[in-house]
């Protein structure tokens, strides 16, 4: 899988987490109303409350982890200068091929492509760092 990809499943999955915390919560709302009015048993209610709310603190650390990495990512984009910035940005964040970028750049395929292969490279480099 190559790091566009990745970044936008990150992304997506980001979105994802947050959706389902947002379920959860109505899920919550609904087991309120239900035991409010007599509909589900007390000790049922507290299982599930308890449930959903350890599933919502799980699920908000993921997305909390997941954000700071899509933040470390933008930070090596934002650290970039000149065209290998716009060719990062282009890629990662805009999505668009290489030859998109070449066509919108006025810059030969080929050169584009060395860039963003240098970029590649540079990128795993910083990672193994880490």
């Amino acid at each position: 899988m190559n790091a566009i990809s990745e970044f936008k499943d990150l992304c997506t999955e980001i979105e994802i987490y947050k959706e389902r915390v947002k379920d959860l919560e109505m899920e919550y709302y609904a087991i309120q109303r239900l035991h409010k009015y007599g509909k589900m048993p007390f000790i049922e209610y507290v299982r599930k409350t308890e449930e959903i709310w350890n599933t919502v603190a799980i699920l908000t650390q993921v997305v909390k982890n997941k954000e700071r990495s899509q933040q470390l990512i933008e930070q090596f984009i934002g650290n970039l200068e000149g065209l290998d910035y716009k060719i990062a940005h282009k890629r990662l964040i805009e999505g668009k091929t290489l030859k998109e970028i070449s066509e919108e750049l006025n810059y030969a395929y080929g050169w584009i492509r060395k860039k963003n292969m240098n970029l590649t490279k540079e990128q795993r480099g910083n990672s193994k760092v880490d």
